[in-house]
């Protein structure tokens, strides 16, 4: 067998038990190093992770997380994630838009570029909910001038859908929705009590999986 090809990876994990409480009130160092993202992009997070230190403070004990922004209390945890975030970072979602850019070839950060130098803060939700800024992880828009719609970037910013072409997908080739009779886009037979048990049974849902 050979790992990665015959057989699923393997990825050795060492853990430091005594160091663990440490590890989970504060921010890990790999979040400076290695940076954040989502749904296939990411960007370096430097700058935040020093915000996260004049917000919540660096850990001045000894260990592991000596020097790191602190996660000791729910106020630390909200504001850091209101930091890493591109939808209430503006310039987080500047550096999301852009990681985005690379990878279409095309510039989005336009989205962004308004709401720059805009961050919600933990105390701003506390005073009233606040809009939240466009981010590439979503397909809609947060705008003044177009109500948010799913799919939204997609056509008008010309960015390859979330499927395994980069186009929309209308086939669903899933054994449990073409046991529905729901593999396409449009609606099927109306679903009964006694159709539910038919399609759900495990018999028929092994026979359907060896068929």
């Amino acid at each position: 067998m050979i790992p990665g090809k015959t057989m699923p990876s393997f990825t050795v994990v060492e853990r430091d038990y005594a160091s663990l409480y440490k590890q989970f009130t504060s921010l890990g160092p790999l979040t400076a190093k290695l940076g954040v993202g989502g749904k296939g992009i990411a960007w370096q997070a430097n700058d935040e992770c020093d915000l996260l230190a004049q917000l919540n403070h660096r850990v001045t004990d000894e260990g592991v997380s000596y020097g790191l922004p602190k996660l000791e209390t729910d106020i630390d945890a909200a504001e850091t994630i209101l930091t890493l975030a591109p939808e209430t970072n503006g310039e987080v979602s500047v550096k999301a838009w852009e990681a985005l850019s690379a990878f279409t070839g095309r510039d989005h950060s336009h989205l962004a570029k308004p709401r720059e130098h805009e961050k919600i803060r933990y105390r701003d939700l506390q005073a009233q909910p606040r809009k939240i800024i466009s981010s590439p992880t979503w397909s809609g828009l947060e705008s003044d001038h177009v109500s948010y719609s799913a799919g939204y970037t997609n056509v008008h910013e010309l960015i390859p859908w979330r499927t395994l072409t980069g186009r929309q997908q209308l086939y669903q080739d899933h054994t449990w929705m073409r046991a529905f009779g729901e593999a396409c886009v449009c609606t099927g037979r109306r679903s009964t009590p006694s159709r539910l048990h038919q399609c759900c049974s495990p018999v028929a849902m092994a026979i359907r999986i060896c068929s």
